[in-house]
């Protein structure tokens, strides 16, 4: 069965998903749920077996499309860290001391203490996402949805206090 309607539902699964490794592991995904329900339960009409196997994987194509649309877009940081800034920094006027004070004091304003020890694992002290993964006890899907909350949390508190103090450290003028 793999050999003969492997080749035909992987054109379709990339066709459909448009990734071509992706559907190779689709394409197993494919044939595990058809085996399983082959086990349990006889397909009525044996020449159907390739229009069976269609319908399994369209919709095997269909949910991998659904879940990647509603993952988050994943942040490889080493990528970011590479790009060049060459934009005046922001904080020129302030030594480094002091924008690490404000910004430690911003952190703990942090009403989440796991958005908290998610930034500053990561930012601070610049831990693997595997190990802050294995301490907060995310998997790597769950650690992007949590990172993403957790900036747009501490960005709304640096844009709150900016608006108050009108500095960008937390202090009053």
């Amino acid at each position: 069965m793999v050999e003969r309607y492997s080749k035909g539902l992987r054109f379709l699964l990339a066709r459909k998903i448009g990734d071509d490794e992706r559907a190779r592991d689709l394409l197993q995904e494919t044939f595990c749920i058809a085996i399983e329900k082959l086990r349990t339960t006889q397909l009525d009409n044996p020449e159907r077996l390739a229009g069976y196997l269609r319908g399994i994987a369209v919709r095997v194509a269909m949910n991998a499309v659904r879940k990647r649309n509603r993952e988050p877009y994943p942040i490889d940081s080493e990528a970011v860290a590479a790009i060049p800034n060459h934009e005046p920094q922001q904080f020129q006027s302030i030594s480094q001391d002091e924008t690490r004070k404000a910004v430690q004091e911003l952190l703990d304003t942090m009403p989440v203490k796991r958005d908290r020890e998610l930034l500053i694992r990561l930012y601070v002290y610049d831990q693997d996402k595997s190990e802050i993964c294995q301490a907060l006890g995310l998997d790597s899907l769950h650690f992007n949805r949590v990172l993403h909350r957790a900036k747009a949390r501490f960005r709304k508190i640096v844009e709150k206090s900016v608006a108050v103090t009108g500095r960008h450290d937390g202090h009053g003028e």
